[in-house]
């Protein structure tokens, strides 16, 4: 499979291999390897058939091998060119990608069609049973259990993300008005402080800002757990020279050029605000409505103040925001009152008006977990109060904004859905 892929990665380098979207503002896709099978993408032309025909047959050849004539199948969405392509190949068409380990790839609109192979399998199930020996009660009861116990078996599990589960959902048919409202993004602004070479400042002078653990600490001096539950957590993160160099101020190419040649020994530190404000997404992951409330950006503000005066705690010589004015001032060389001056004015910074960078940290929320289907998505479960056997397991399903970094609550949430469908599969046995 390995030379497969490597081979269509080569057609598509080359342009030979055209790339499609399966939705609007999907990602391309080329390929889709299973275990025993293989989805291949293409335009829908006749080059692209004889392309993926040839491709395969080069396959078999390296390898030995020999190609199915009745095992590759073109499936189309549309209806017009695929006799052509038929006839150039070879290759045979089907309506259908058939299914995978017994549930049906679908590719376009869900018709009732598509679900046949339950009542199939229903009709099967109650047909084998000795009806004329059971009474009215039994009968109805035999009933019962069929029908509650298959569908079942066809529980579908989605995990696509807060900014992706609510399209898809709505995309599948669900209706319920709460799907991709309360969205929660974890508004984010950074500072930084350059260190020199110093042993007392910076103990290992060969490490680098970018190098060792991703997150290695935290701090809750800018919140109010205790009482509101809210407030900015301050954190450390490893910074990209990328992501660092898109986030600083442009003031001029020399300015830009003596920042990024600090950038090993300058620390990179930010304020998360746990967000009361929340958001919607609105028809895909690339269109979302958020504006945040004044109460976080004031926690912001507050993070950032904390953030500046740490940074100068610990020695950094020069501090700076990543405000677009691009100000920074070097500590040790300012007196007291111009130090207050410069954090004051620096925390201060609107976080509206596009003059400061306000990333999202972590996205959450938007097809909340409830007790009742007016204000969530899903149960306490993860199972959708619309359909039956479909559960939630991501971050969407969070009622409201966590304060920490959330991948512990998403993973605990994950295994928390997923002993449920399994002790429900074990009922319905």
């Amino acid at each position: 499979m390995e030379f497969l892929s490597q081979h269509i990665i080569k057609n598509i380098d080359d342009g030979l291999w055209k790339l499609v979207r399966l939705s609007r503002n999907g990602h391309p896709l080329s390929r889709l390897f299973f275990t025993d099978d293989v989805l291949l993408f293409a335009k829908e032309t006749k080059s692209q058939a004889l392309n993926i025909d040839s491709m395969l047959k080069q396959f078999a050849k390296y390898f030995g091998l020999k190609v199915n004539a009745t095992n590759p199948r073109f499936s189309s969405t549309r209806r017009g060119k695929i006799s052509s392509i038929v006839a150039s190949t070879g290759i045979s068409r089907t309506h259908s990608i058939e299914k995978y380990l017994g549930f049906p790839m679908l590719y376009d609109r869900l018709q009732r069609r598509d679900f046949s192979f339950v009542e199939e399998k229903i009709s099967k199930s109650l047909a084998s049973w000795q009806h004329k020996l059971l009474n009215k009660a039994g009968r109805m009861t035999l009933v019962k259990s069929v029908l509650n116990s298959i569908p079942n078996y066809y529980m579908q599990l989605v995990a696509c993300g807060a900014l992706s589960t609510p399209p898809l959902l709505e995309r599948s048919g669900l209706k319920n008005k709460n799907i991709g409202r309360n969205l929660h993004l974890y508004p984010v602004t950074m500072a930084s402080g350059y260190f020199p070479i110093a042993p007392e400042l910076w103990p290992e002078e060969h490490k680098k800002s970018y190098e060792g653990g991703i997150m290695t600490a935290m701090s809750t001096v800018a919140t109010d757990f205790n009482k509101s539950g809210y407030g900015a957590v301050i954190q450390t993160p490893s910074s990209h020279p990328g992501l660092f160099s898109i986030l600083m101020p442009w003031n001029s190419g020399t300015d830009i050029k003596d920042r990024m040649h600090k950038f090993s020994r300058t620390a990179h530190v930010f304020a998360l605000a746990r967000d009361q404000a929340s958001g919607t997404v609105v028809d895909s992951p690339n269109r979302i409505s958020y504006q945040m409330k004044d109460v976080d950006k004031d926690n912001l503000s507050k993070g950032i103040e904390k953030v500046l005066r740490t940074m100068a705690a610990a020695g950094a010589e020069e501090n700076g925001t990543h405000n677009n004015k691009g100000r920074s001032l070097k500590v040790k060389e300012v007196s007291y009152h111009e130090f207050e001056k410069f954090v004051n004015e620096e925390s201060s910074m609107s976080f509206t008006d596009l003059s400061t960078p306000v990333c999202s940290a972590h996205q959450m929320g938007s097809c909340r977990m409830g007790n009742n289907p007016k204000e969530s998505v899903v149960n306490q479960m993860g199972e959708t109060w619309e359909v039956k056997g479909l559960y939630l397991a991501d971050s969407s399903v969070f009622p409201t904004a966590l304060g920490v970094n959330p991948m512990v609550t998403i993973q605990a949430i994950a295994y928390c859905t997923t002993q449920h469908v399994l002790e429900v599969l074990k009922r319905k046995r």
